[in-house]
């Protein structure tokens, strides 16, 4: 006959193939300690992973030679619980928390342990996503809420694997964008993601949501993706940024809510200038650069940089009867100094050649706002190659001069310092026009 202690094995997988990956994860040992002591009925969501560990790997993990090599652990060590206690906090824990594994098949906790060494092939096998909440080894199949708090608590690195992802005691499998909004209305679609204006279904706010086309590819993949929320909440509010209200991942797809910008981007405002042959006025031009300026001021005073800026990613709201201009799409953005590995590029119309050779600096934001504000004067279509693009890279605006007549020297040597090669001399002066 087989006893409780076997059954609960099975479902426990104690096979002799444990996930390196998870020895080395950093869990919250405190937190961990204090929810076996309370016992089962008191342990906190946020303690429960998505899946189970096995008995065999935790005791052997979590041994008090291996919690002394720890760190963050100082409070388990103080209590000095002896085997036998830990043993029967450890056994109480476990049967309390075995409701998502039963749900799983044996060969799919076996595979799931195994695949979890580094590999960014995502594996083929879905789980059942009734019961799990997981699709595969990085893909929820619920809404799985980004917020400012998940990436305070967590690092690049911890977000590899969903083992910092706990699923909650009721969860829907249903689209949270299709239920949570409606009046739907596309605006436009990048090369990685769709825009759509909508409103919250309970308030009726009016909102922006952008979608990602295409889900994660891999783990890496959603790191690199879930970067772009992660620096949009560093960067906070700011009346020239455009603000981040929210974003969950589901199903592999990746969204952000933003606020709603009516006017919608510099770029349509350019198109549509053209069409009607109307040139902006100097004063207009001034507004765009002193605005975006204090987007730059506050992003680089948090050692942020955009790489990115280009008319399509400067939008419009209108407040008080004025034009406000902000800075949207942290895609591209990075922290200073860049993470290990980061080689994420913008549009080369409007980069820099040292950011296009990987040496990132405030001096590449205030290029592309450069190439930007020449764009906006001429209504010429930047080029990505050719000799054109090569002078402009060297700060020569001869093939621009006559068009450039029609507004002041300072305007166009404003234009020229942001052009600067030096990525130095771009901000400091352009700083202070």
């Amino acid at each position: 006959m087989e006893t409780p202690n076997n059954q609960r094995n099975k479902f426990f997988f104690q096979s002799k193939r444990e996930s390196e990956v998870l020895a080395k994860r950093k869990f919250d040992l405190i937190e961990f300690a204090e929810a076996l002591e309370e016992g089962p009925k008191s342990t906190p969501k946020k303690c429960r992973t998505h899946f189970p560990l096995s008995e065999k790997f935790l005791s052997k993990r979590h041994s008090d030679e291996a919690l002394r090599d720890l760190s963050g652990c100082k409070k388990w060590r103080q209590q000095n619980l002896d085997k036998g206690k830990r043993k029967d906090m450890l056994d109480k824990f476990f049967l309390s928390s075995s409701t998502i594994v039963k749900a799983m098949k044996m060969d799919e906790i076996d595979e799931f342990f195994t695949s979890a060494t580094i590999s960014f092939k995502p594996i083929e096998k879905h789980y059942d996503d009734a019961t799990t909440g997981f699709i595969n080894k990085f893909t929820t199949s619920f809404a799985h809420i980004l917020s400012k708090e998940y990436f305070d608590r967590t690092t690049f690195e911890d977000r590899q694997f969903f083992l910092e992802i706990f699923v909650p005691e009721q969860y829907s499998n249903e689209i949270y964008f299709d239920e949570e909004f409606v009046n739907k209305e596309k605006l436009g679609e990048g090369e990685f993601s769709e825009v759509y204006k909508c409103a919250i279904k309970k308030t009726g706010h009016k909102c922006v949501v952008k979608k990602s086309k295409v889900p994660f590819k891999s783990p890496l993949n959603r790191q690199e993706r879930l970067e772009e929320v992660e620096i949009h909440y560093k960067v906070g509010k700011h009346q020239n940024i455009v603000e981040l209200i929210g974003a969950w991942e589901q199903r592999g797809y990746l969204y952000l809510q933003t606020e709603l910008c009516e006017k919608g981007s510099l770029a349509a405002l350019i198109k549509d200038r053209k069409k009607s042959n109307r040139f902006f006025s100097e004063e207009e031009i001034w507004q765009i650069i002193n605005s975006i300026k204090l987007a730059f001021a506050h992003l680089h005073g948090k050692s942020i940089i955009h790489l990115d800026v280009k008319p399509e990613n400067i939008l419009i709201k209108k407040m008080n009867c004025h034009n406000i201009y902000k800075l949207v799409d942290f895609g591209c953005a990075t922290s200073i100094p860049p993470r290990k590995g980061f080689d994420k590029d913008g549009d080369r119309r409007y980069l820099s050649n040292d950011a296009l050779n990987g040496t990132y600096s405030p001096g590449a934001d205030w290029f592309s706002l450069g190439i930007t504000i020449l764009e906006l004067a001429t209504l010429r279509r930047m080029e990505d190659n050719g000799e054109i693009y090569q002078r402009l890279r060297r700060g020569d605006l001869t093939d621009y001069k006559e068009q450039l007549l029609m507004y002041s020297e300072k305007l166009e040597r404003a234009i020229e310092l942001m052009l600067s090669p030096n990525p130095e001399e771009r901000y400091v002066d352009a700083f202070f026009i």
